[in-house]
């Protein structure tokens, strides 16, 4: 009993002593407060609904877990070698699934691939090609970068959607390969601080995409190997840093990146915002060959100088931001939309109709192939016109 009354009384009093230096802490202890003086961050009122903020508490904690190769918010973010960060079971139960143990309903991979099969035969009936491509996990990618802990097996559920869809005929596209066969010779084909690939890990996808696409469009001709080169560079550390609140307390060139330069990195493009019924919300503007992020837009993009006159559907998520530029280049127009902001079994549908692109291109996020939104969307079937499969050509 007084053991336990001690503990409680310790426990109160180093409670006590963090509440009255916390204030203090917050007020000398940020980068931003060091640029202020004393006087100034006492009326400031943001400084004052600091005072009790955890963020400093929760950063050193965090950054002390992190040189020990735990994670302070394990959930979110998880620590592995050489301090690469991954992603966590909050998005998608992305690690169980890497490890094998997410559970999956019997069927789904076969419900998958047949519908998918539906929608691409559907295409088909209209003189389109589909491709989807699943864009890697960087677990699925650097497995030996994991902690210990983190057993990865040699199938999970993304080899089930795989072999279901390439016994349907669906013209899908795993990734994986291509790109762990690549950083054999790339250093870094994903940022160890962020969730997606570098510039060398987008073009290995565009490449592995363009090359599929071209069994279906012959003269399809897209930026080659020999043409594009890529400059090291440096990026603060972002995101998944962000997330454990210890980027300000890393190197500012923790982040690995690089540029790319490309024919056609610097055409003048014709872009436009689209509303939510994918309509143009005005006349497009001239803008430089930029990424394009579609998570909150959908955008139409055109290229008068692009290497090719086809135009494209493009459905895609943040994977694609990065080889948005070289999708610019090769397409003279291109309508980019994240496919989370196609509601309702007819949206799809009507688009194509509507719009009539000479493809149809998906680059999706591996973690996001079983996630009940996306698989509503994905796994809707086209019905009301007639079917035929499509052959490439050559």
């Amino acid at each position: 009993m007084r053991r336990n009354r001690t503990l409680a009384l310790y426990f109160v009093a180093a409670s006590a002593l963090l509440l009255a230096l916390l204030p203090a802490a917050n007020l000398f202890g940020g980068r931003q407060a060091q640029k202020a003086t004393l006087l100034a961050r006492l009326i400031d009122l943001e400084s004052q609904d600091r005072l009790y903020n955890m963020d400093l508490v929760e950063s050193q904690r965090n950054w002390l877990l992190y040189k020990l190769g735990i994670s302070g918010n394990f959930g979110e973010v998880v620590v592995g070698k050489q301090g690469w960060l991954f992603l966590g079971d909050a998005y998608n139960f992305i690690m169980s699934k890497a490890r094998g143990i997410y559970p999956v309903a019997n069927g789904y991979a076969e419900q998958w691939a047949r519908n998918m099969k539906s929608r691409q035969d559907w295409l088909a009936s209209l003189g389109i090609p589909m491709v989807f491509a699943i864009a890697p996990n960087k677990v699925s990618v650097y497995p030996e970068m994991t902690p210990d802990w983190v057993s990865i097996p040699q199938r999970n559920s993304t080899d089930s959607v795989v072999e279901a869809a390439q016994r349907h005929g669906v013209h899908i596209i795993d990734l994986r390969p291509a790109l762990r066969a690549e950083k054999v010779s790339v250093s870094w084909l994903y940022n160890r601080v962020e969730t997606h690939w570098t510039a060398p890990g987008a073009y290995t996808a565009y490449r592995e995409l363009m090359r599929k696409a071209g069994e279906w469009l012959p003269d399809l001709r897209f930026v080659a190997p020999s043409e594009i080169d890529f400059a090291a560079d440096s990026m603060p550390p972002c995101c998944l840093a962000w997330m454990l609140k210890i980027s300000p307390r890393l190197p500012a060139d923790y982040g690995h990146a690089y540029r790319a330069h490309f024919p056609g990195a610097e055409d003048p493009l014709c872009v436009a915002r689209l509303n939510r019924t994918l309509e143009p919300l005005g006349e497009c503007e001239n803008q430089p060959n930029e990424e394009i992020s579609v998570n909150q837009y959908s955008w139409l993009v055109r290229n008068p100088q692009a290497l090719n006159k086809a135009r494209a559907l493009i459905l895609r998520d943040s994977f694609g931001t990065l080889p948005s530029k070289l999708f610019n280049a090769t397409f003279s127009e291109s309508w980019q939309i994240h496919h989370g902001h196609l509601r309702g079994p007819k949206a799809f549908p009507d688009l194509v109709l509507d719009r009539r692109p000479d493809i149809v291109l998906y680059l999706v996020a591996e973690r996001a192939l079983l996630n009940p939104h996306l698989a509503n969307f994905l796994l809707q079937k086209v019905r009301g016109h007639a079917t035929h499969a499509a052959e490439p050509n050559g």
